[in-house]
This record gives structure tokens, sequence and C-alpha cells, in this order.
């Protein structure tokens, strides 16, 4: 796959769904790249999930279960034209903290991109899974580890640095990165699909960066939102016991 291939989750980022661009709110959600003109990403899936000021994507394939690249960061829009900043790339990390912008079109409610790639024209589609709405869920939002239980039962919270693991929720998507901005190191990502239900946070992994094998897991969590963040607690994908601390990011 072709290190352009990338770019894909960030022009992603460049769009909202509706005519108006004003409403920076609509940009919120899931979505999947559904057509394109690019052989190198037509038969894997790229998803992304944005929030009020950041998105995440993730480009695997679904039949070999394999990962193929992430990538991250912050955004802005103003006047028809989107800017993102790169936070990371795990194929390129020459591209943290570059900014790529470009002007956007809308048809039947999906966003159309046409990008250049080596001298010529380059042209996606983008559907959205969903809003991505506090409605949806109580976790919908971005996440960043601040803390956890330790053996003792102690909770320990984290200092706050360059080093760090975000996670992004929409209504029914998840994607998790661990990353350092200052050294432009990618560490691992993951996601899938998700749900709440009677205190309970229902995860699928669809893509697992660290072992493929993964992939398929169904895992189970407790999970409660506090005014110091998101308690979450169960057996990791590994079979061990874990109470983390999120807090909100934005």
């Amino acid at each position: 796959m072709k290190k352009s291939t990338l770019m894909l989750g960030l022009l992603l980022v460049l769009g909202t769904i509706a005519p108006s661009f004003k409403n920076v709110g609509n940009l919120h959600g899931a979505w999947r790249l559904v057509k394109t003109s690019d052989k190198s990403a037509a038969m894997t899936t790229t998803i992304q999930i944005i929030t009020q000021k950041h998105y995440i994507f993730s480009n695997y394939d679904t039949l070999q279960q394999k990962f193929i690249g992430a990538g991250g960061g912050t955004y802005t829009s103003a006047n028809d034209q989107f800017t993102a900043t790169v936070e990371f790339d795990s194929r390129d990390s020459i591209k943290v903290g570059q900014q790529f912008a470009c002007p956007i079109k809308w048809r039947n409610g999906r966003l159309e991109l046409v990008r250049q790639q080596n001298g010529r024209k380059i042209k996606e589609t983008w559907a959205r899974i969903d809003d991505g709405g506090a409605a949806n869920s109580p976790l919908a939002a971005i996440w960043r580890f601040s803390g956890r239980k330790n053996p003792e039962g102690q909770i320990v919270m984290s200092q706050r640095g360059p080093r760090k693991t975000i996670k992004l929720l929409s209504g029914t998507r998840f994607q998790w990165a661990a990353i350092n901005t200052e050294t432009k190191q990618f560490f691992g990502c993951g996601g899938g699909t998700y749900r709440t239900e009677n205190g309970k946070y229902l995860e699928t992994l669809a893509f697992f960066s660290r072992d493929n094998s993964r992939v398929g897991t169904q895992l189970t969590f407790d999970f409660e939102v506090k005014p110091d963040g998101w308690h979450h607690q169960g057996l990791s994908s590994k079979g061990e016991k874990i109470y983390e601390i999120w807090s909100k990011d934005e």
C-alpha cells in the first residue's frame, strides 16, 4: 500500500455533513471510505472518527484481518477550507506536525473529495456511519488515558506529557492510539465497534496493530462516567485484570 493512502483519513477530516459549513458539530461521527479511484485502497477498509476538534482513522484489510496504517490529529475549519494538523502517522512519522488543507463538495449527503497524487487526480466518496452524538452513547467523545488501579487497589494517576494514549468514540465505533507527539513515535492502535448497555461496555475488535490474530475478539467491561472521568474495568484481550481511568480531552 502506498503512503498516500494514509492521506485519505486526513482528507476526510476536512468535511461536514451539510452544504452549510457553519455547523462544525455536523462533522462528528464515524465515516467510511466507500468509493475511490485509488486502486491501492479500493479493496481495503478505511474508517475514521471525528469529534469537535480531533480525528483518527485506520486502514485495514478485513479479508486478511490485517492492519495497514493509521493516523490522526486535530483540525480547524473556516470559509469552506478545512485544515488538519497531524499528531501521528503510523507509516510516515515525517508527516507529524504538518498541515493539510483542501475544499470539499457534497452530493446526496456524501462527501466527495478530489486530491492530487503524483500529478493525477484521485476521486473519493465518504459515507457517514453514525452521527457520533452523545444521545447515542455517553462515551461519544475523545478520551485520554489518565490513570489506573494498581494490584494493591490504589488509583495511580498519570502525568500529562507528549506520550499519550487517546481513544475516540462515536455512537457505534471506537479507535485508540498510543503515540508520542514530541518524538513522533507510534506505539500501536486498535479499534472496531462497541455498544453500552446497563453499565456494560462491549466492544468487538476490527483491527489491532500489535496482533492481527485478535481481530474479532469480543470484550466486555464494567464502566461508569464519574466527575474525574470514564472508569473502565474488566479483563483485557490478554485476559489480564484492568481498571483504567480516561479523561475527556476536548
